[in-house]
């Protein structure tokens, strides 16, 4: 159990858990008299802070580095990715960019993935990219750097904060989860957020991020369990696509919510704040 979430608050009735995706879109465009797709802008709010501080180890034990002289990292690829497996923490964040990577499966800790993030944040100064393959590595990747954002942003020395851009491996469930450092963002919460759930089209989902994004807005998601994260994440992958023609790209910051429902239940969920961006080149 995370601890440190924000206080409970009342999920508001535009995102009434029972509510279908499509009536949440209908229901924010009547209010905001458009007839356009869509909801939500997303800024700052309470962060928790997490375990996870010190050295951790990518898949093993401190200590077995490729540099030790009896140990060799087999290399696993990814478009554009390639996992040192078995290597320490100290030897992923010495390698370049494309081999920066950090394996997630279902099975992995949170607490302990989000320490290896923040250490090699403050070794390489940027960073890594989260491989995961499936719906639960996906979201434990997620919860994970939502854990080391907490960290990070407010960390005395040098405050600094985590966006996120996913791609998918054509049409598998393999999805690098690229990490780029950046100053403190604004994350707030608010009434028109989205809320997808498990059964939600990522595809309408990510038409709707498109049609907000090409009006300058932020958008906030919410999603809880392995399947509504996937599908979030799958939606902003795709509503990437849909933008490419408008020259904007989409990545987002999550963190953890504490909400009630309706029935007054205390659930955590996670907020993904999701900004469109023009690339760099």
């Amino acid at each position: 159990q995370l601890s440190d979430l924000e206080r409970p608050a009342t999920i508001p009735s535009a995102m009434d858990p029972d509510l279908p995706l499509d009536e949440i879109v209908k229901a924010t465009a009547k209010r905001r008299g458009r007839t356009t797709s869509g909801a939500a802008r997303g800024r700052g709010a309470a962060r928790g802070r997490a375990n996870g501080r010190g050295r951790t180890t990518a898949g093993r034990t401190a200590g077995k580095s490729a540099r030790s002289g009896d140990f060799t990292p087999k290399p696993r690829t990814f478009p554009g990715h390639t996992h040192l497996n078995g290597a320490s923490l100290d030897d992923i964040a010495a390698a370049d960019e494309s081999q920066r990577t950090l394996k997630v499966s279902k099975e992995t800790n949170v607490k302990k993935l989000a320490g290896s993030i923040k250490y090699i944040v403050g070794v390489a100064g940027s960073p890594p990219t989260a491989l995961a393959g499936g719906a639960s590595a996906v979201n434990q990747a997620v919860k994970a750097i939502a854990i080391a954002r907490a960290d990070l942003t407010v960390d005395d020395e040098e405050p600094a904060d985590i966006l996120v851009q996913p791609t998918f491996d054509g049409g598998s469930v393999r999805c690098a989860l690229e990490m780029t450092r950046v100053k403190p963002i604004a994350d707030e919460m608010e009434t028109e957020d989205f809320l997808v759930k498990a059964t939600s089209d990522p595809y309408k989902v990510a038409g709707a991020i498109a049609g907000r994004l090409r009006d300058g807005e932020r958008i906030g998601v919410l999603s809880k369990g392995d399947d509504a994260v996937f599908k979030t994440v799958q939606a902003l992958a795709v509503s990437r696509r849909y933008l490419e023609e408008d020259s904007i790209d989409v990545k987002f910051a999550p963190r953890f919510v504490n909400l009630e429902d309706d029935a007054g239940t205390p659930s955590t969920y996670v907020h993904f704040a999701v900004l469109g961006r023009k690339p760099r080149h």
